[in-house]
Parts: structure tokens; C-alpha cells; sequence
């Protein structure tokens, strides 16, 4: 009989252990049906959190590339108009350079010996028997022509400046060499010392500036800012010019 009791008690103890054990585990299944309960909620919080975030995003480059679209357009614009204003001033420039060096080389005896029939406002007059009294050639004066040189060698540089595809490039090219056609046939001439050696006999207006890119002693022009002018192999305006100077 106390044999039975035992087995009974154990089996009783061990039956409530076991019913134990089973609350235990479904407790625990129920925390961890709330922890993925609340993992499922905030995956789906961020998951809306994300699309949120990315469509924002695309609707940011959007409008940055619609910036860049705008300012890319504007700044062609700008770049298309800088182009056509400067072709429009040397264009004007040359016109009005031609215009008044026509106009005023027959006025003006550039060479300094006015010819009979050569001058515009003096000739022959209609009944006059007898020759003027010659007179003393009056000194040359080169207050035109040096500036026309000088409005050359500026539109020169501003050429150089400008893209080959520039539209009316060429017939801009055009009209400064019919300019220095003129210039040339009144005896003119610029000399171009770009690139040429710099030596101590040129009778030029220098400033130096020093070059890692020379031989020692070695000094090159490297920029013209006023070209030499001669009038009949004459020198009638030194240059200004920047030398680079090895060092």
C-alpha cells in the first residue's frame, strides 16, 4: 500500500511538473508571438518609412536635374549671346576703323610727300594758270595709323580667343585682313615678336617674369601688349611685351 502511495505521489508531482513546463512554454510562445508581432509591425513601418524616403529622393533629383537642365540652358544662352555681342563689337569695330582710315589717309599725307593728285583736298583748281608755290613737306603724322595697328593686333587676340565653329568667324577674318591690306599698302607693318628670343639690342618696353619652364639665362617673349609698328622699315613705335625668364 505505501508502495502505491509513492508511485502515486511521483506520478503526481511529475504530472504537475509537466503541466508546468507547458504553461512555461506557452508563455514563452506568446512573448514570442509579440516580439514578431512587433518585428512584422516595424518592418512594415520602415518599409513605409523607406518609400517615403525614396520617393522624396526621386522627386529631389528630379527637381535637381531640372535645375541643372535650367542653368545648363541659361548658361548656353549667355555663352551664345557673349559670342554674338563680341562678334557684333569687332564687326562694328572693323567698319568703323576701315571707314575712318579711308576717310582720313586723304587727309592725312601719312608718308609725309604729298603728291600732286594724290591729295583728296588739294588738286588742280579749275582756271588756275599757274603752279602753287612748292612748299616744304609737312612732317609724317602716325597718330592714325598707330591706333589702327594697335585696334588690330587687339581684334587678332580677341580671334584667337573664340572657338573655330564661332558663326560669321570667317568673314570676321575677312574684313580684318582687307584692314591690313589697307595698313600695309600705306607702308605699315607690325612686327610680330611672339615667341622670339629677348636680348638686350631690341628696342622694346619689357617686363620679366620669371619661368620654371625655361633654360636657365633663357628668356622668350611670351605676350605682346603693344606691337612694334614700323613705317617704311622705319621703327615708329617700339612694343610693349612681357618676357619669361628661365630661372
Amino acid at each position: 500500500m505505501n508502495k502505491k502511495a509513492i508511485i502515486f505521489s511521483v506520478l503526481f508531482l511529475a504530472g504537475i511538473a509537466l503541466l508546468a513546463d507547458r504553461v512555461m512554454l506557452q508563455t514563452e510562445i506568446l512573448r514570442l508571438r509579440h516580439a514578431l508581432e512587433s518585428l512584422e509591425k516595424s518592418d512594415a513601418a520602415l518599409k513605409n518609412t523607406l518609400q517615403q524616403q525614396q520617393s522624396q529622393i526621386r522627386e529631389l533629383q528630379q527637381r535637381l536635374h531640372g535645375k541643372e537642365t535650367h542653368f545648363q540652358n541659361f548658361g548656353d544662352f549667355l555663352k551664345t549671346s557673349a559670342v554674338t555681342y563680341a562678334i557684333i563689337a569687332i564687326a562694328v569695330t572693323i567698319c568703323l576703323n576701315i571707314m575712318l582710315f579711308l576717310m582720313l589717309k586723304c587727309r592725312l599725307p601719312l608718308d609725309g610727300n604729298a603728291t600732286d593728285g594724290s591729295s583728296c583736298e588739294f588738286g588742280k583748281r579749275s582756271g588756275d594758270t599757274q603752279s602753287p608755290t612748292p612748299e616744304s613737306p609737312a612732317p609724317a603724322d602716325h597718330i592714325l595709323a598707330l591706333r589702327v595697328g594697335l585696334e588690330i593686333h587687339r581684334m587678332r587676340k580677341r580671334m584667337e580667343q573664340m572657338p573655330e565653329k564661332t558663326r560669321h568667324l570667317k568673314a570676321l577674318k575677312n574684313s580684318l585682313k582687307r584692314l591690313e591690306d589697307a595698313f600695309n599698302d600705306k607702308g605699315y607693318e607690325m612686327i610680330d615678336l611672339l615667341g622670339k628670343s629677348f636680348s638686350d639690342g631690341l628696342t622694346l618696353h619689357a617686363r620679366f617674369a620669371p619661368s620654371d619652364e625655361l633654360q636657365e639665362n633663357e628668356q622668350i617673349i611670351t605676350k605682346v601688349i603693344t606691337p612694334q609698328i614700323n613705317f617704311k622699315d622705319v621703327l615708329i613705335q617700339a612694343a610693349e611685351v612681357e618676357v619669361s625668364s628661365g630661372v
